[in-house]
């Protein structure tokens, strides 16, 4: 037991006591090197092992190795979480002790779960049960259930729809051409002599629409083949969507650039021809995870409007969803994340006359919106269309497909009034569509 990190730091008797009942521990308040592998072997099969870690092991990306490793090769006999609660004074982070056995997991255990007020070991709320084998992130993530409160088994997840990655990382290949240029020395605010394409990065992109100034050196010696990441020219070609890590994104069709720092969300129906390793790989895991064949993913995801996705992907819902389930202050979101999300399904059941005709009717009652200001009268109508009975979502997707072009459009213009009534519309028809008011 390292008794020297409770000469560190002052932690409540009562939880040094409960610390102690786990037969084991570990501190390691600063998330420094926070499961050795070699303690754990150490144990004898049954033995105990508890450990108080930074609560980065909930939701970080850093952390998905060994929530993985955890769940599937120990028993995860209990997790206790403390958000907002300081058991290390003056070192700034939360924290959350979990207690494993040394045992391969059973199917159908039930780890006990709980959330702690304070550190008073007795105010605290039980989580739902989750019996094993069950998702590490869900396990870990005390927030995973806050975000929506509905059923989220007529939901789809993003990467059934889109190929999800990131832009080229543009310094110099470090095996080959190390040193030899920096990303700086390729990008220029002008189009000079040397061949260049558009090309954005995070901070240039807000919501809907950006203003680029700015161009990268590409088809040149240097560019794309002598760079760390060339990704590969379908990524940038046709329909896409880019998204910074701060949560906002932009719909492009031309030939724009970007790098590591933006994801890209690209449809699956546009990569049929494309094979290589990425995308391969890529692939070969959703046909496997959602049970699918190449041909009906690529069906499926030529279904959707991309400018309906776009919606929401920048809805303050979406936001919170994430914000909630995989992150806690910092939002910095990663591919991984992303194909998580989970995104209404659509029926496309309508038939196409009266899918016309529905729409026109939205968009009629947006334009009356804009000049009253009045959601109600609107979203009313959205619950119709959203319900069993009636079941034209496919109705509500192309009228959030139109609201997306509006919204490119008025940003564009800089009409501040109707960007926001539009975006709180669209807010308002997204919350309906997940069920969440």
């Amino acid at each position: 037991m390292r008794n020297d990190c409770f000469r560190s730091f002052h932690i409540g008797i009562e939880l040094r006591e409960h610390l102690v009942e786990r037969h084991a521990l570990g501190l390691c308040p600063l998330g420094r090197d926070p499961v050795n592998p070699g303690r754990i072997s150490l144990l004898k099969n049954g033995g105990l092992f508890s450990l108080i870690v930074s609560d980065g092991i909930n939701c970080e990306e850093y952390a998905s190795k060994l929530r993985a490793g955890l769940t599937q090769e120990t028993v995860i006999t209990g997790l206790d979480f403390f958000p907002g609660v300081e058991l290390f004074q003056d070192v700034g982070i939360n924290n959350t002790i979990f207690l494993i056995q040394k045992n391969p997991p059973i199917n159908g255990y039930i780890p006990y779960r709980r959330i702690h007020m304070d550190d008073s070991l007795k105010n605290y709320k039980i989580l739902r049960d989750l019996k094993y084998p069950f998702d590490p992130n869900e396990l870990f993530n005390p927030q995973y259930d806050d975000a929506s409160s509905n059923d989220l088994t007529n939901q789809l997840c993003l990467d059934e729809i889109f190929y999800i990655s990131v832009g080229m990382v543009l310094n110099a290949n470090e095996k080959y051409e190390k040193g030899a240029f920096t990303k700086e020395d390729l990008v220029s605010n002008v189009k000079d002599l040397i061949p260049r394409e558009k090309f954005v990065e995070s901070e240039d992109i807000n919501r809907y629409y950006s203003k680029n100034s700015k161009f990268l050196e590409y088809g040149t010696s240097r560019v794309p083949c002598k760079i760390r990441r060339p990704t590969f020219p379908e990524l940038y070609a046709g329909p896409r969507i880019y998204m910074a890590r701060k949560g906002e994104a932009q719909f492009f069709d031309d030939s724009t650039l970007t790098d590591q720092r933006v994801i890209i969300f690209k449809p699956w129906d546009q990569l049929a021809e494309v094979n290589n390793r990425s995308v391969n790989s890529e692939q070969n895991r959703v046909l496997k995870k959602y049970s699918i064949t190449k041909t009906q993913l690529k069906k499926y995801s030529a279904k959707y409007d991309i400018k309906f996705f776009l919606s929401i992907l920048n809805s303050r819902l979406l936001k919170t969803i994430i914000k909630a389930r995989y992150k806690r202050d910092k939002f910095d979101i990663t591919p991984d994340v992303y194909r998580k999300v989970p995104i209404p399904k659509i029926s496309f059941k309508t038939d196409s006359k009266i899918r016309k005709e529905r729409l026109f009717d939205y968009v009629k009652k947006y334009k009356e919106y804009l000049l009253t200001g009045n959601q109600k009268f609107i979203l009313d109508s959205i619950l119709v269309s959203l319900s069993p009975e009636v079941d034209e979502s496919d109705v509500v997707h192309d009228f959030l497909s139109y609201l997306s072009d509006q919204m490119m459009i008025l940003t564009r213009d800089h009409d501040k009034i109707k960007t926001q009534s539009t975006d709180d519309l669209i807010d308002g028809i997204i919350q309906k569509m997940y069920g969440t008011v």
